[in-house]
């Protein structure tokens, strides 16, 4: 059984509102998931409008202190449960600011993902050419000249291939 707690354009703050009143189970220890997929963040690090809130236009230290305070509250919620945290997946083009900073996040969340005991997933490298590029194939077609945020069927399928690994 698999339970989607993802809504449209969260950030790590809805996230983490959403734990709090209830999304995991009333208290700590209630909800019982052998196992949970984090992907949070493209909205925080993809939006001006909360660019202000988190730092300014470098706001990549503040992001990934986002995304461990969701993974810390997870973990809070569900202490048995196997995290794996996949990191921001790539948009745009190789050297536009926005992905500089979604790598230079996903770094910093992989640094702490032994010490917080979770599974870090860099599903980057699978979903761009030797040059940094994004791979058409695997975003929207609708939005390719846009964001290229929104993933197509084929890249649910490479990543859901990636997450099953951990389901021992």
């Amino acid at each position: 059984t698999t339970l989607n707690l993802g809504q449209a354009s969260d950030t790590t703050a809805d996230v983490l509102l959403r734990i709090r009143e209830g999304a995991l189970g009333a208290h700590p220890g209630t909800f019982h998931p052998k196992m949970i997929s984090i992907l949070i963040g493209t909205n925080n690090i993809g939006n001006p409008n909360l660019q202000k809130e988190f730092g300014g236009p470098d706001n990549s230290r503040q992001l990934a202190q986002g995304m461990l305070q969701v993974i810390l509250e997870v973990k809070r919620y569900c202490p048995d449960a196997k995290i794996v945290v996949t990191g921001i997946l790539p948009t745009r083009i190789p050297y536009d600011l926005t992905r500089s900073k979604l790598e230079y996040t996903n770094y910093l969340v992989s640094l702490q993902a032994e010490k917080l005991g979770f599974i870090y997933l860099d599903m980057a490298a699978k979903m761009t050419t030797a040059d940094g590029s994004t791979i058409a194939e695997f975003y929207n077609k609708a939005e390719w000249n846009a964001a290229r945020l929104h993933l197509c069927e084929a890249s649910y399928e490479l990543w859901a291939s990636q997450l099953v690994k951990f389901l021992d």
